[in-house]
């Protein structure tokens, strides 16, 4: 098997993780004035095992494209979002290309580059106030105000488009009401969670990132910032750091696991080293930190004559009123970047390493009818990361219910791996976005001639429709 089937297989690790890394991080002299605050997180895994499967060749779901971007003044940096005024809509997101095989590097990195920036920049307000406790720091989101990025959570792993399903792009309004009642916020309320929204809507720099990339890449495997390496797809820039790092580091899976803060590694390389890496950076690039907890950002350009590096940062910022705001543009100079750890890298799709695959999901059963068990039961698979899966039971074209699964929430699908591909089950999580589909509410359903229509996103943006039936 080669390296990037080892590294699909790993895929999953990014949707199983409860806590991801990114921790404290001291303030650039670039920044802002206004102090800004970051918390710890830490990691938890979980693996909950699928059903091995085979079907029969998916039908795929396309959206007209329109022309519609970010609309973000690259050229103004150090300053914190909302910067998006406009109000967010999926067709926008739609509009963004799927990549494939024949892109260049430079439309590879612009659409990486993007999908993040949506996920940072939609501007937003709430219909219900509430706070959220993130590393013992209130953070506190009232009605009437207008926030930028989505909602800071340090333990979910969500995208833009699990955002969107709560967002009425009209109003620009998040429908907190409908977040805090469903069975997702339940399940978690019985855990003592005490954000039952942003843990079921927002990210954090790991997940922000990571999904960027994941637009175009199925060869890279980490989740947090404790196992950005090469062994899960990162590619070290400069030759001399790279080489320092696979001499001394090749064994090593996990720097939280084995005690590793990745400032040592820059220490160990060398000033110069390090510097010839940063002077290599390109747009959509990666610089990653880890010392207990860590951060990573996307790189837009560098400025090797006066040693900045211009950056898109998930982040978060406390203001005077208590709520944050969590996206930035900023920079950063090569010593702070050093002397903080920030290892610089890219991912093998840019620089040729591996090309771009083409999507594909498939749902492990293929019979005209479906029983409540089977639809449960069998296995969605993919060789990308898979973003949420809607299941609609149909009256004709009525829609009688609609239920709403993501892979990145706490309750929801947890992935597990197949041969090649990442895989997940309904029947492994007990949450949805519609108040709940457990299995007596499909029952209930069953055996009234209706369909079942089940549509899967995975990480390239694309919809495949994987299986219709009727349900018996």
């Amino acid at each position: 098997m080669n390296a990037k089937r080892i590294l699909a297989l790993l895929l999953s690790m990014a949707l199983l993780i409860t806590m991801i890394a990114c921790a404290k991080e001291e303030p650039e002299t670039t920044a802002p004035a206004t102090a800004t605050q970051e918390w710890t997180e830490t990691e938890e895994l979980t693996t909950e095992e699928a059903p091995a499967t085979t079907a029969k060749a998916p039908t795929v779901t396309t959206v007209p494209p329109v022309t519609l971007k970010p609309s973000v003044d690259y050229g103004k940096w150090d300053y914190y979002t909302p910067v998006l005024k406009n109000n967010l809509t999926i067709e926008q997101v739609n509009a963004l290309p799927i990549a494939n095989y024949t892109m260049s590097a430079e439309q590879l990195r612009d659409l990486c580059w993007d999908f993040m920036a949506f996920q940072m920049n939609v501007a937003w307000k709430v219909n219900y106030s509430y706070a959220s406790n993130e590393g013992g720091k209130w953070l506190t989101y009232k009605t009437g105000t207008v926030y930028g990025g989505m909602p800071y959570s340090s333990s979910t792993f969500n995208n833009i488009y699990q955002f969107l399903y709560y967002y009425d792009s009209e109003t620009s309004t998040l429908d907190v009401s409908a977040l805090r009642k469903n069975s997702v916020a339940s399940s978690l309320k019985d855990k003592g969670q005490t954000d039952l929204v942003a843990v079921q809507v927002g990210n954090q720099c790991s997940a922000s990132s990571l999904w960027g990339w994941a637009r175009v890449s199925n060869a890279i495997s980490w989740g947090g910032t404790s196992n950005i390496m090469p062994r899960n797809g990162a590619i070290i820039l400069g030759d001399a750091l790279a080489a320092y790092h696979k001499q001394n580091y090749s064994n090593v899976q996990d720097y939280h696991k084995s005690g590793i803060a990745t400032k040592d590694i820059l220490t160990g390389a060398g000033e110069p080293a390090v510097y010839e890496g940063y002077k290599l950076l390109q747009k959509a690039d990666g610089l990653a930190y880890y010392n207990k907890g860590g951060h990573v950002m996307m790189v837009h350009h560098v400025d090797v004559d006066k040693q900045l590096v211009y950056v898109q940062d998930q982040t978060v910022r406390r203001s005077d009123e208590g709520g944050a705001f969590v996206a930035a543009y900023r920079s950063f100079d090569f010593s702070y970047l050093y002397k903080n750890g920030y290892i610089p890298f890219t991912i093998p799709e840019f620089v040729g390493k591996d090309p771009v695959e083409t999507g594909m999901c498939s749902f492990g059963y293929e019979g005209s009818e479906v029983t409540v068990d089977q639809l449960l039961a069998h296995g969605i698979s993919s060789n990308y990361m898979i973003s949420d899966v809607t299941v609609k039971v149909l009256n004709g074209e009525e829609i009688v219910k609609e239920y709403f699964y993501t892979t990145t929430v706490n309750g929801a699908l947890f992935g597990a791996q197949t041969e090649n591909k990442e895989t997940v089950c309904l029947r492994s999580g007990t949450a949805s976005r519609n108040l709940g589909a457990t299995e007596t509410q499909y029952s209930a359903l069953a055996g009234q001639g209706y369909t079942v229509r089940m549509d899967v996103r995975i990480s390239t943006g694309e919809v495949f429709t994987v299986y219709q039936g009727t349900l018996v």
